[in-house]
């Protein structure tokens, strides 16, 4: 049997055009408050966006702007938190809020940690920076996926080695 989180993330993820929370309600058999809270959520992380209004009664239209796979993106309205089973990884709203306007001071706390170590762990960054784990996950992703950054698997341990200088700006 299919839970509303379920049934919530098949719609965001294969509807092509705008909807909004009653649609996704309606077509998915799912409760209203559920389906505008999952939106909320999915918006916050930068899943969805809203790209209007209607005009009769204010309902906000979204539109989605990241799919990361097939397995459910669930939340936790009681921890306030979205767990995306694709990228195996837990965002906390609250803290993300906290940090979303000093994303960039965060990235430059992370290649100023990183640029002086040989090699390095998530934990480390964590305790030399004092930054969210969430958020220094998706910063290392980002780096390693630009190449800046190799290893981070189970082969090296879990740790990461720098394969060329950052520079400003990236």
């Amino acid at each position: 049997m299919a839970t509303y989180n379920d049934k919530a993330w098949f719609f965001v993820r294969t509807t092509k055009k705008p909807y909004t929370a009653k649609d996704l309600a309606r077509v998915m058999e799912i409760s209203p408050d559920f389906a505008r809270k999952y939106l909320f959520y999915l918006q916050r992380i930068g899943y969805v966006k809203q790209v209007g209004k209607v005009k009769q009664n204010g309902e906000k239209i979204y539109r989605t702007t990241k799919i990361t796979g097939v397995k459910t993106v669930a939340i936790d309205r009681r921890k306030k938190v979205v767990i995306d089973k694709n990228l195996g990884i837990e965002i906390n709203i609250e803290t993300l809020e906290e940090h979303k306007h000093d994303r960039r001071s965060a990235k430059e706390k992370i290649i100023e940690f990183i640029s002086s170590q040989t090699d390095f762990s998530l934990k480390e960054i964590e305790k030399a920076t004092q930054l969210n784990y969430t958020t220094i996950r998706l910063i290392i992703k980002e780096l390693k996926n630009k190449g800046f950054i190799t290893g981070g698997d189970k082969k090296s341990g879990y740790r990461y080695r720098l394969t060329k200088r950052i520079k400003e700006g990236v």
